[in-house]
Parts: C-alpha cells; structure tokens; sequence
C-alpha cells in the first residue's frame, strides 16, 4: 500500500508516547502541588484552632452539675442557654 514509512514502522507512535509521558509529567506536578497547598491549609488551620481553644476561658455551666463551657459562649446569650437547660 501507499502508507507512509512512519506508520508502517510505528515511528508515528513515538510521538504520541512523548506527549502523554509530558502530559503526565504536568498533571503530577499539578497534582503535589494541589497536595502542598491542602497540606499547608490544614497546618494552618489546626494551629489556628489549637491556639484559639486554648485562650478561650472556661466556666462551670450552671445546672450542669460541674461540667464545663466556654465563658463568651455563655455571655454572649445566657438567656438562651437557661431556655435551653429548661427544655432538657
């Protein structure tokens, strides 16, 4: 037949290996880069957390019988907290 050489020899094949191990290459890249960027979120985010908890002050939650809340949560709205107690 009148096939060009590159096709009988698979020459045109090479070429497509070439582009998809490129295609790869981006893709993986692209991908540890997404992963660095949650991995760097999720560091910032529980060291936000932890140090946000543990400078919140803490009282007795009245008519809990001694367990403890978050004082601003309580201040912030004790008339709903009580309403709340009364529901339970």
């Amino acid at each position: 037949m009148n096939r060009p050489e590159s096709f009988e020899n698979g020459g045109g094949d090479d070429l497509a290996g070439t582009e998809t191990k490129s295609n790869f290459g981006v893709a993986t890249g692209v991908a540890l880069a997404a992963a660095a960027v949650v991995f760097v979120f999720c560091l910032l985010h529980s060291y936000s957390s932890s140090t946000s908890s543990e400078t919140r002050k803490t009282m007795k939650s009245p008519g809990k019988n001694g367990k403890t809340m978050y004082r601003d949560d309580f201040e912030e709205d004790p008339k709903t907290y009580f309403r709340r107690l009364r529901k339970q």
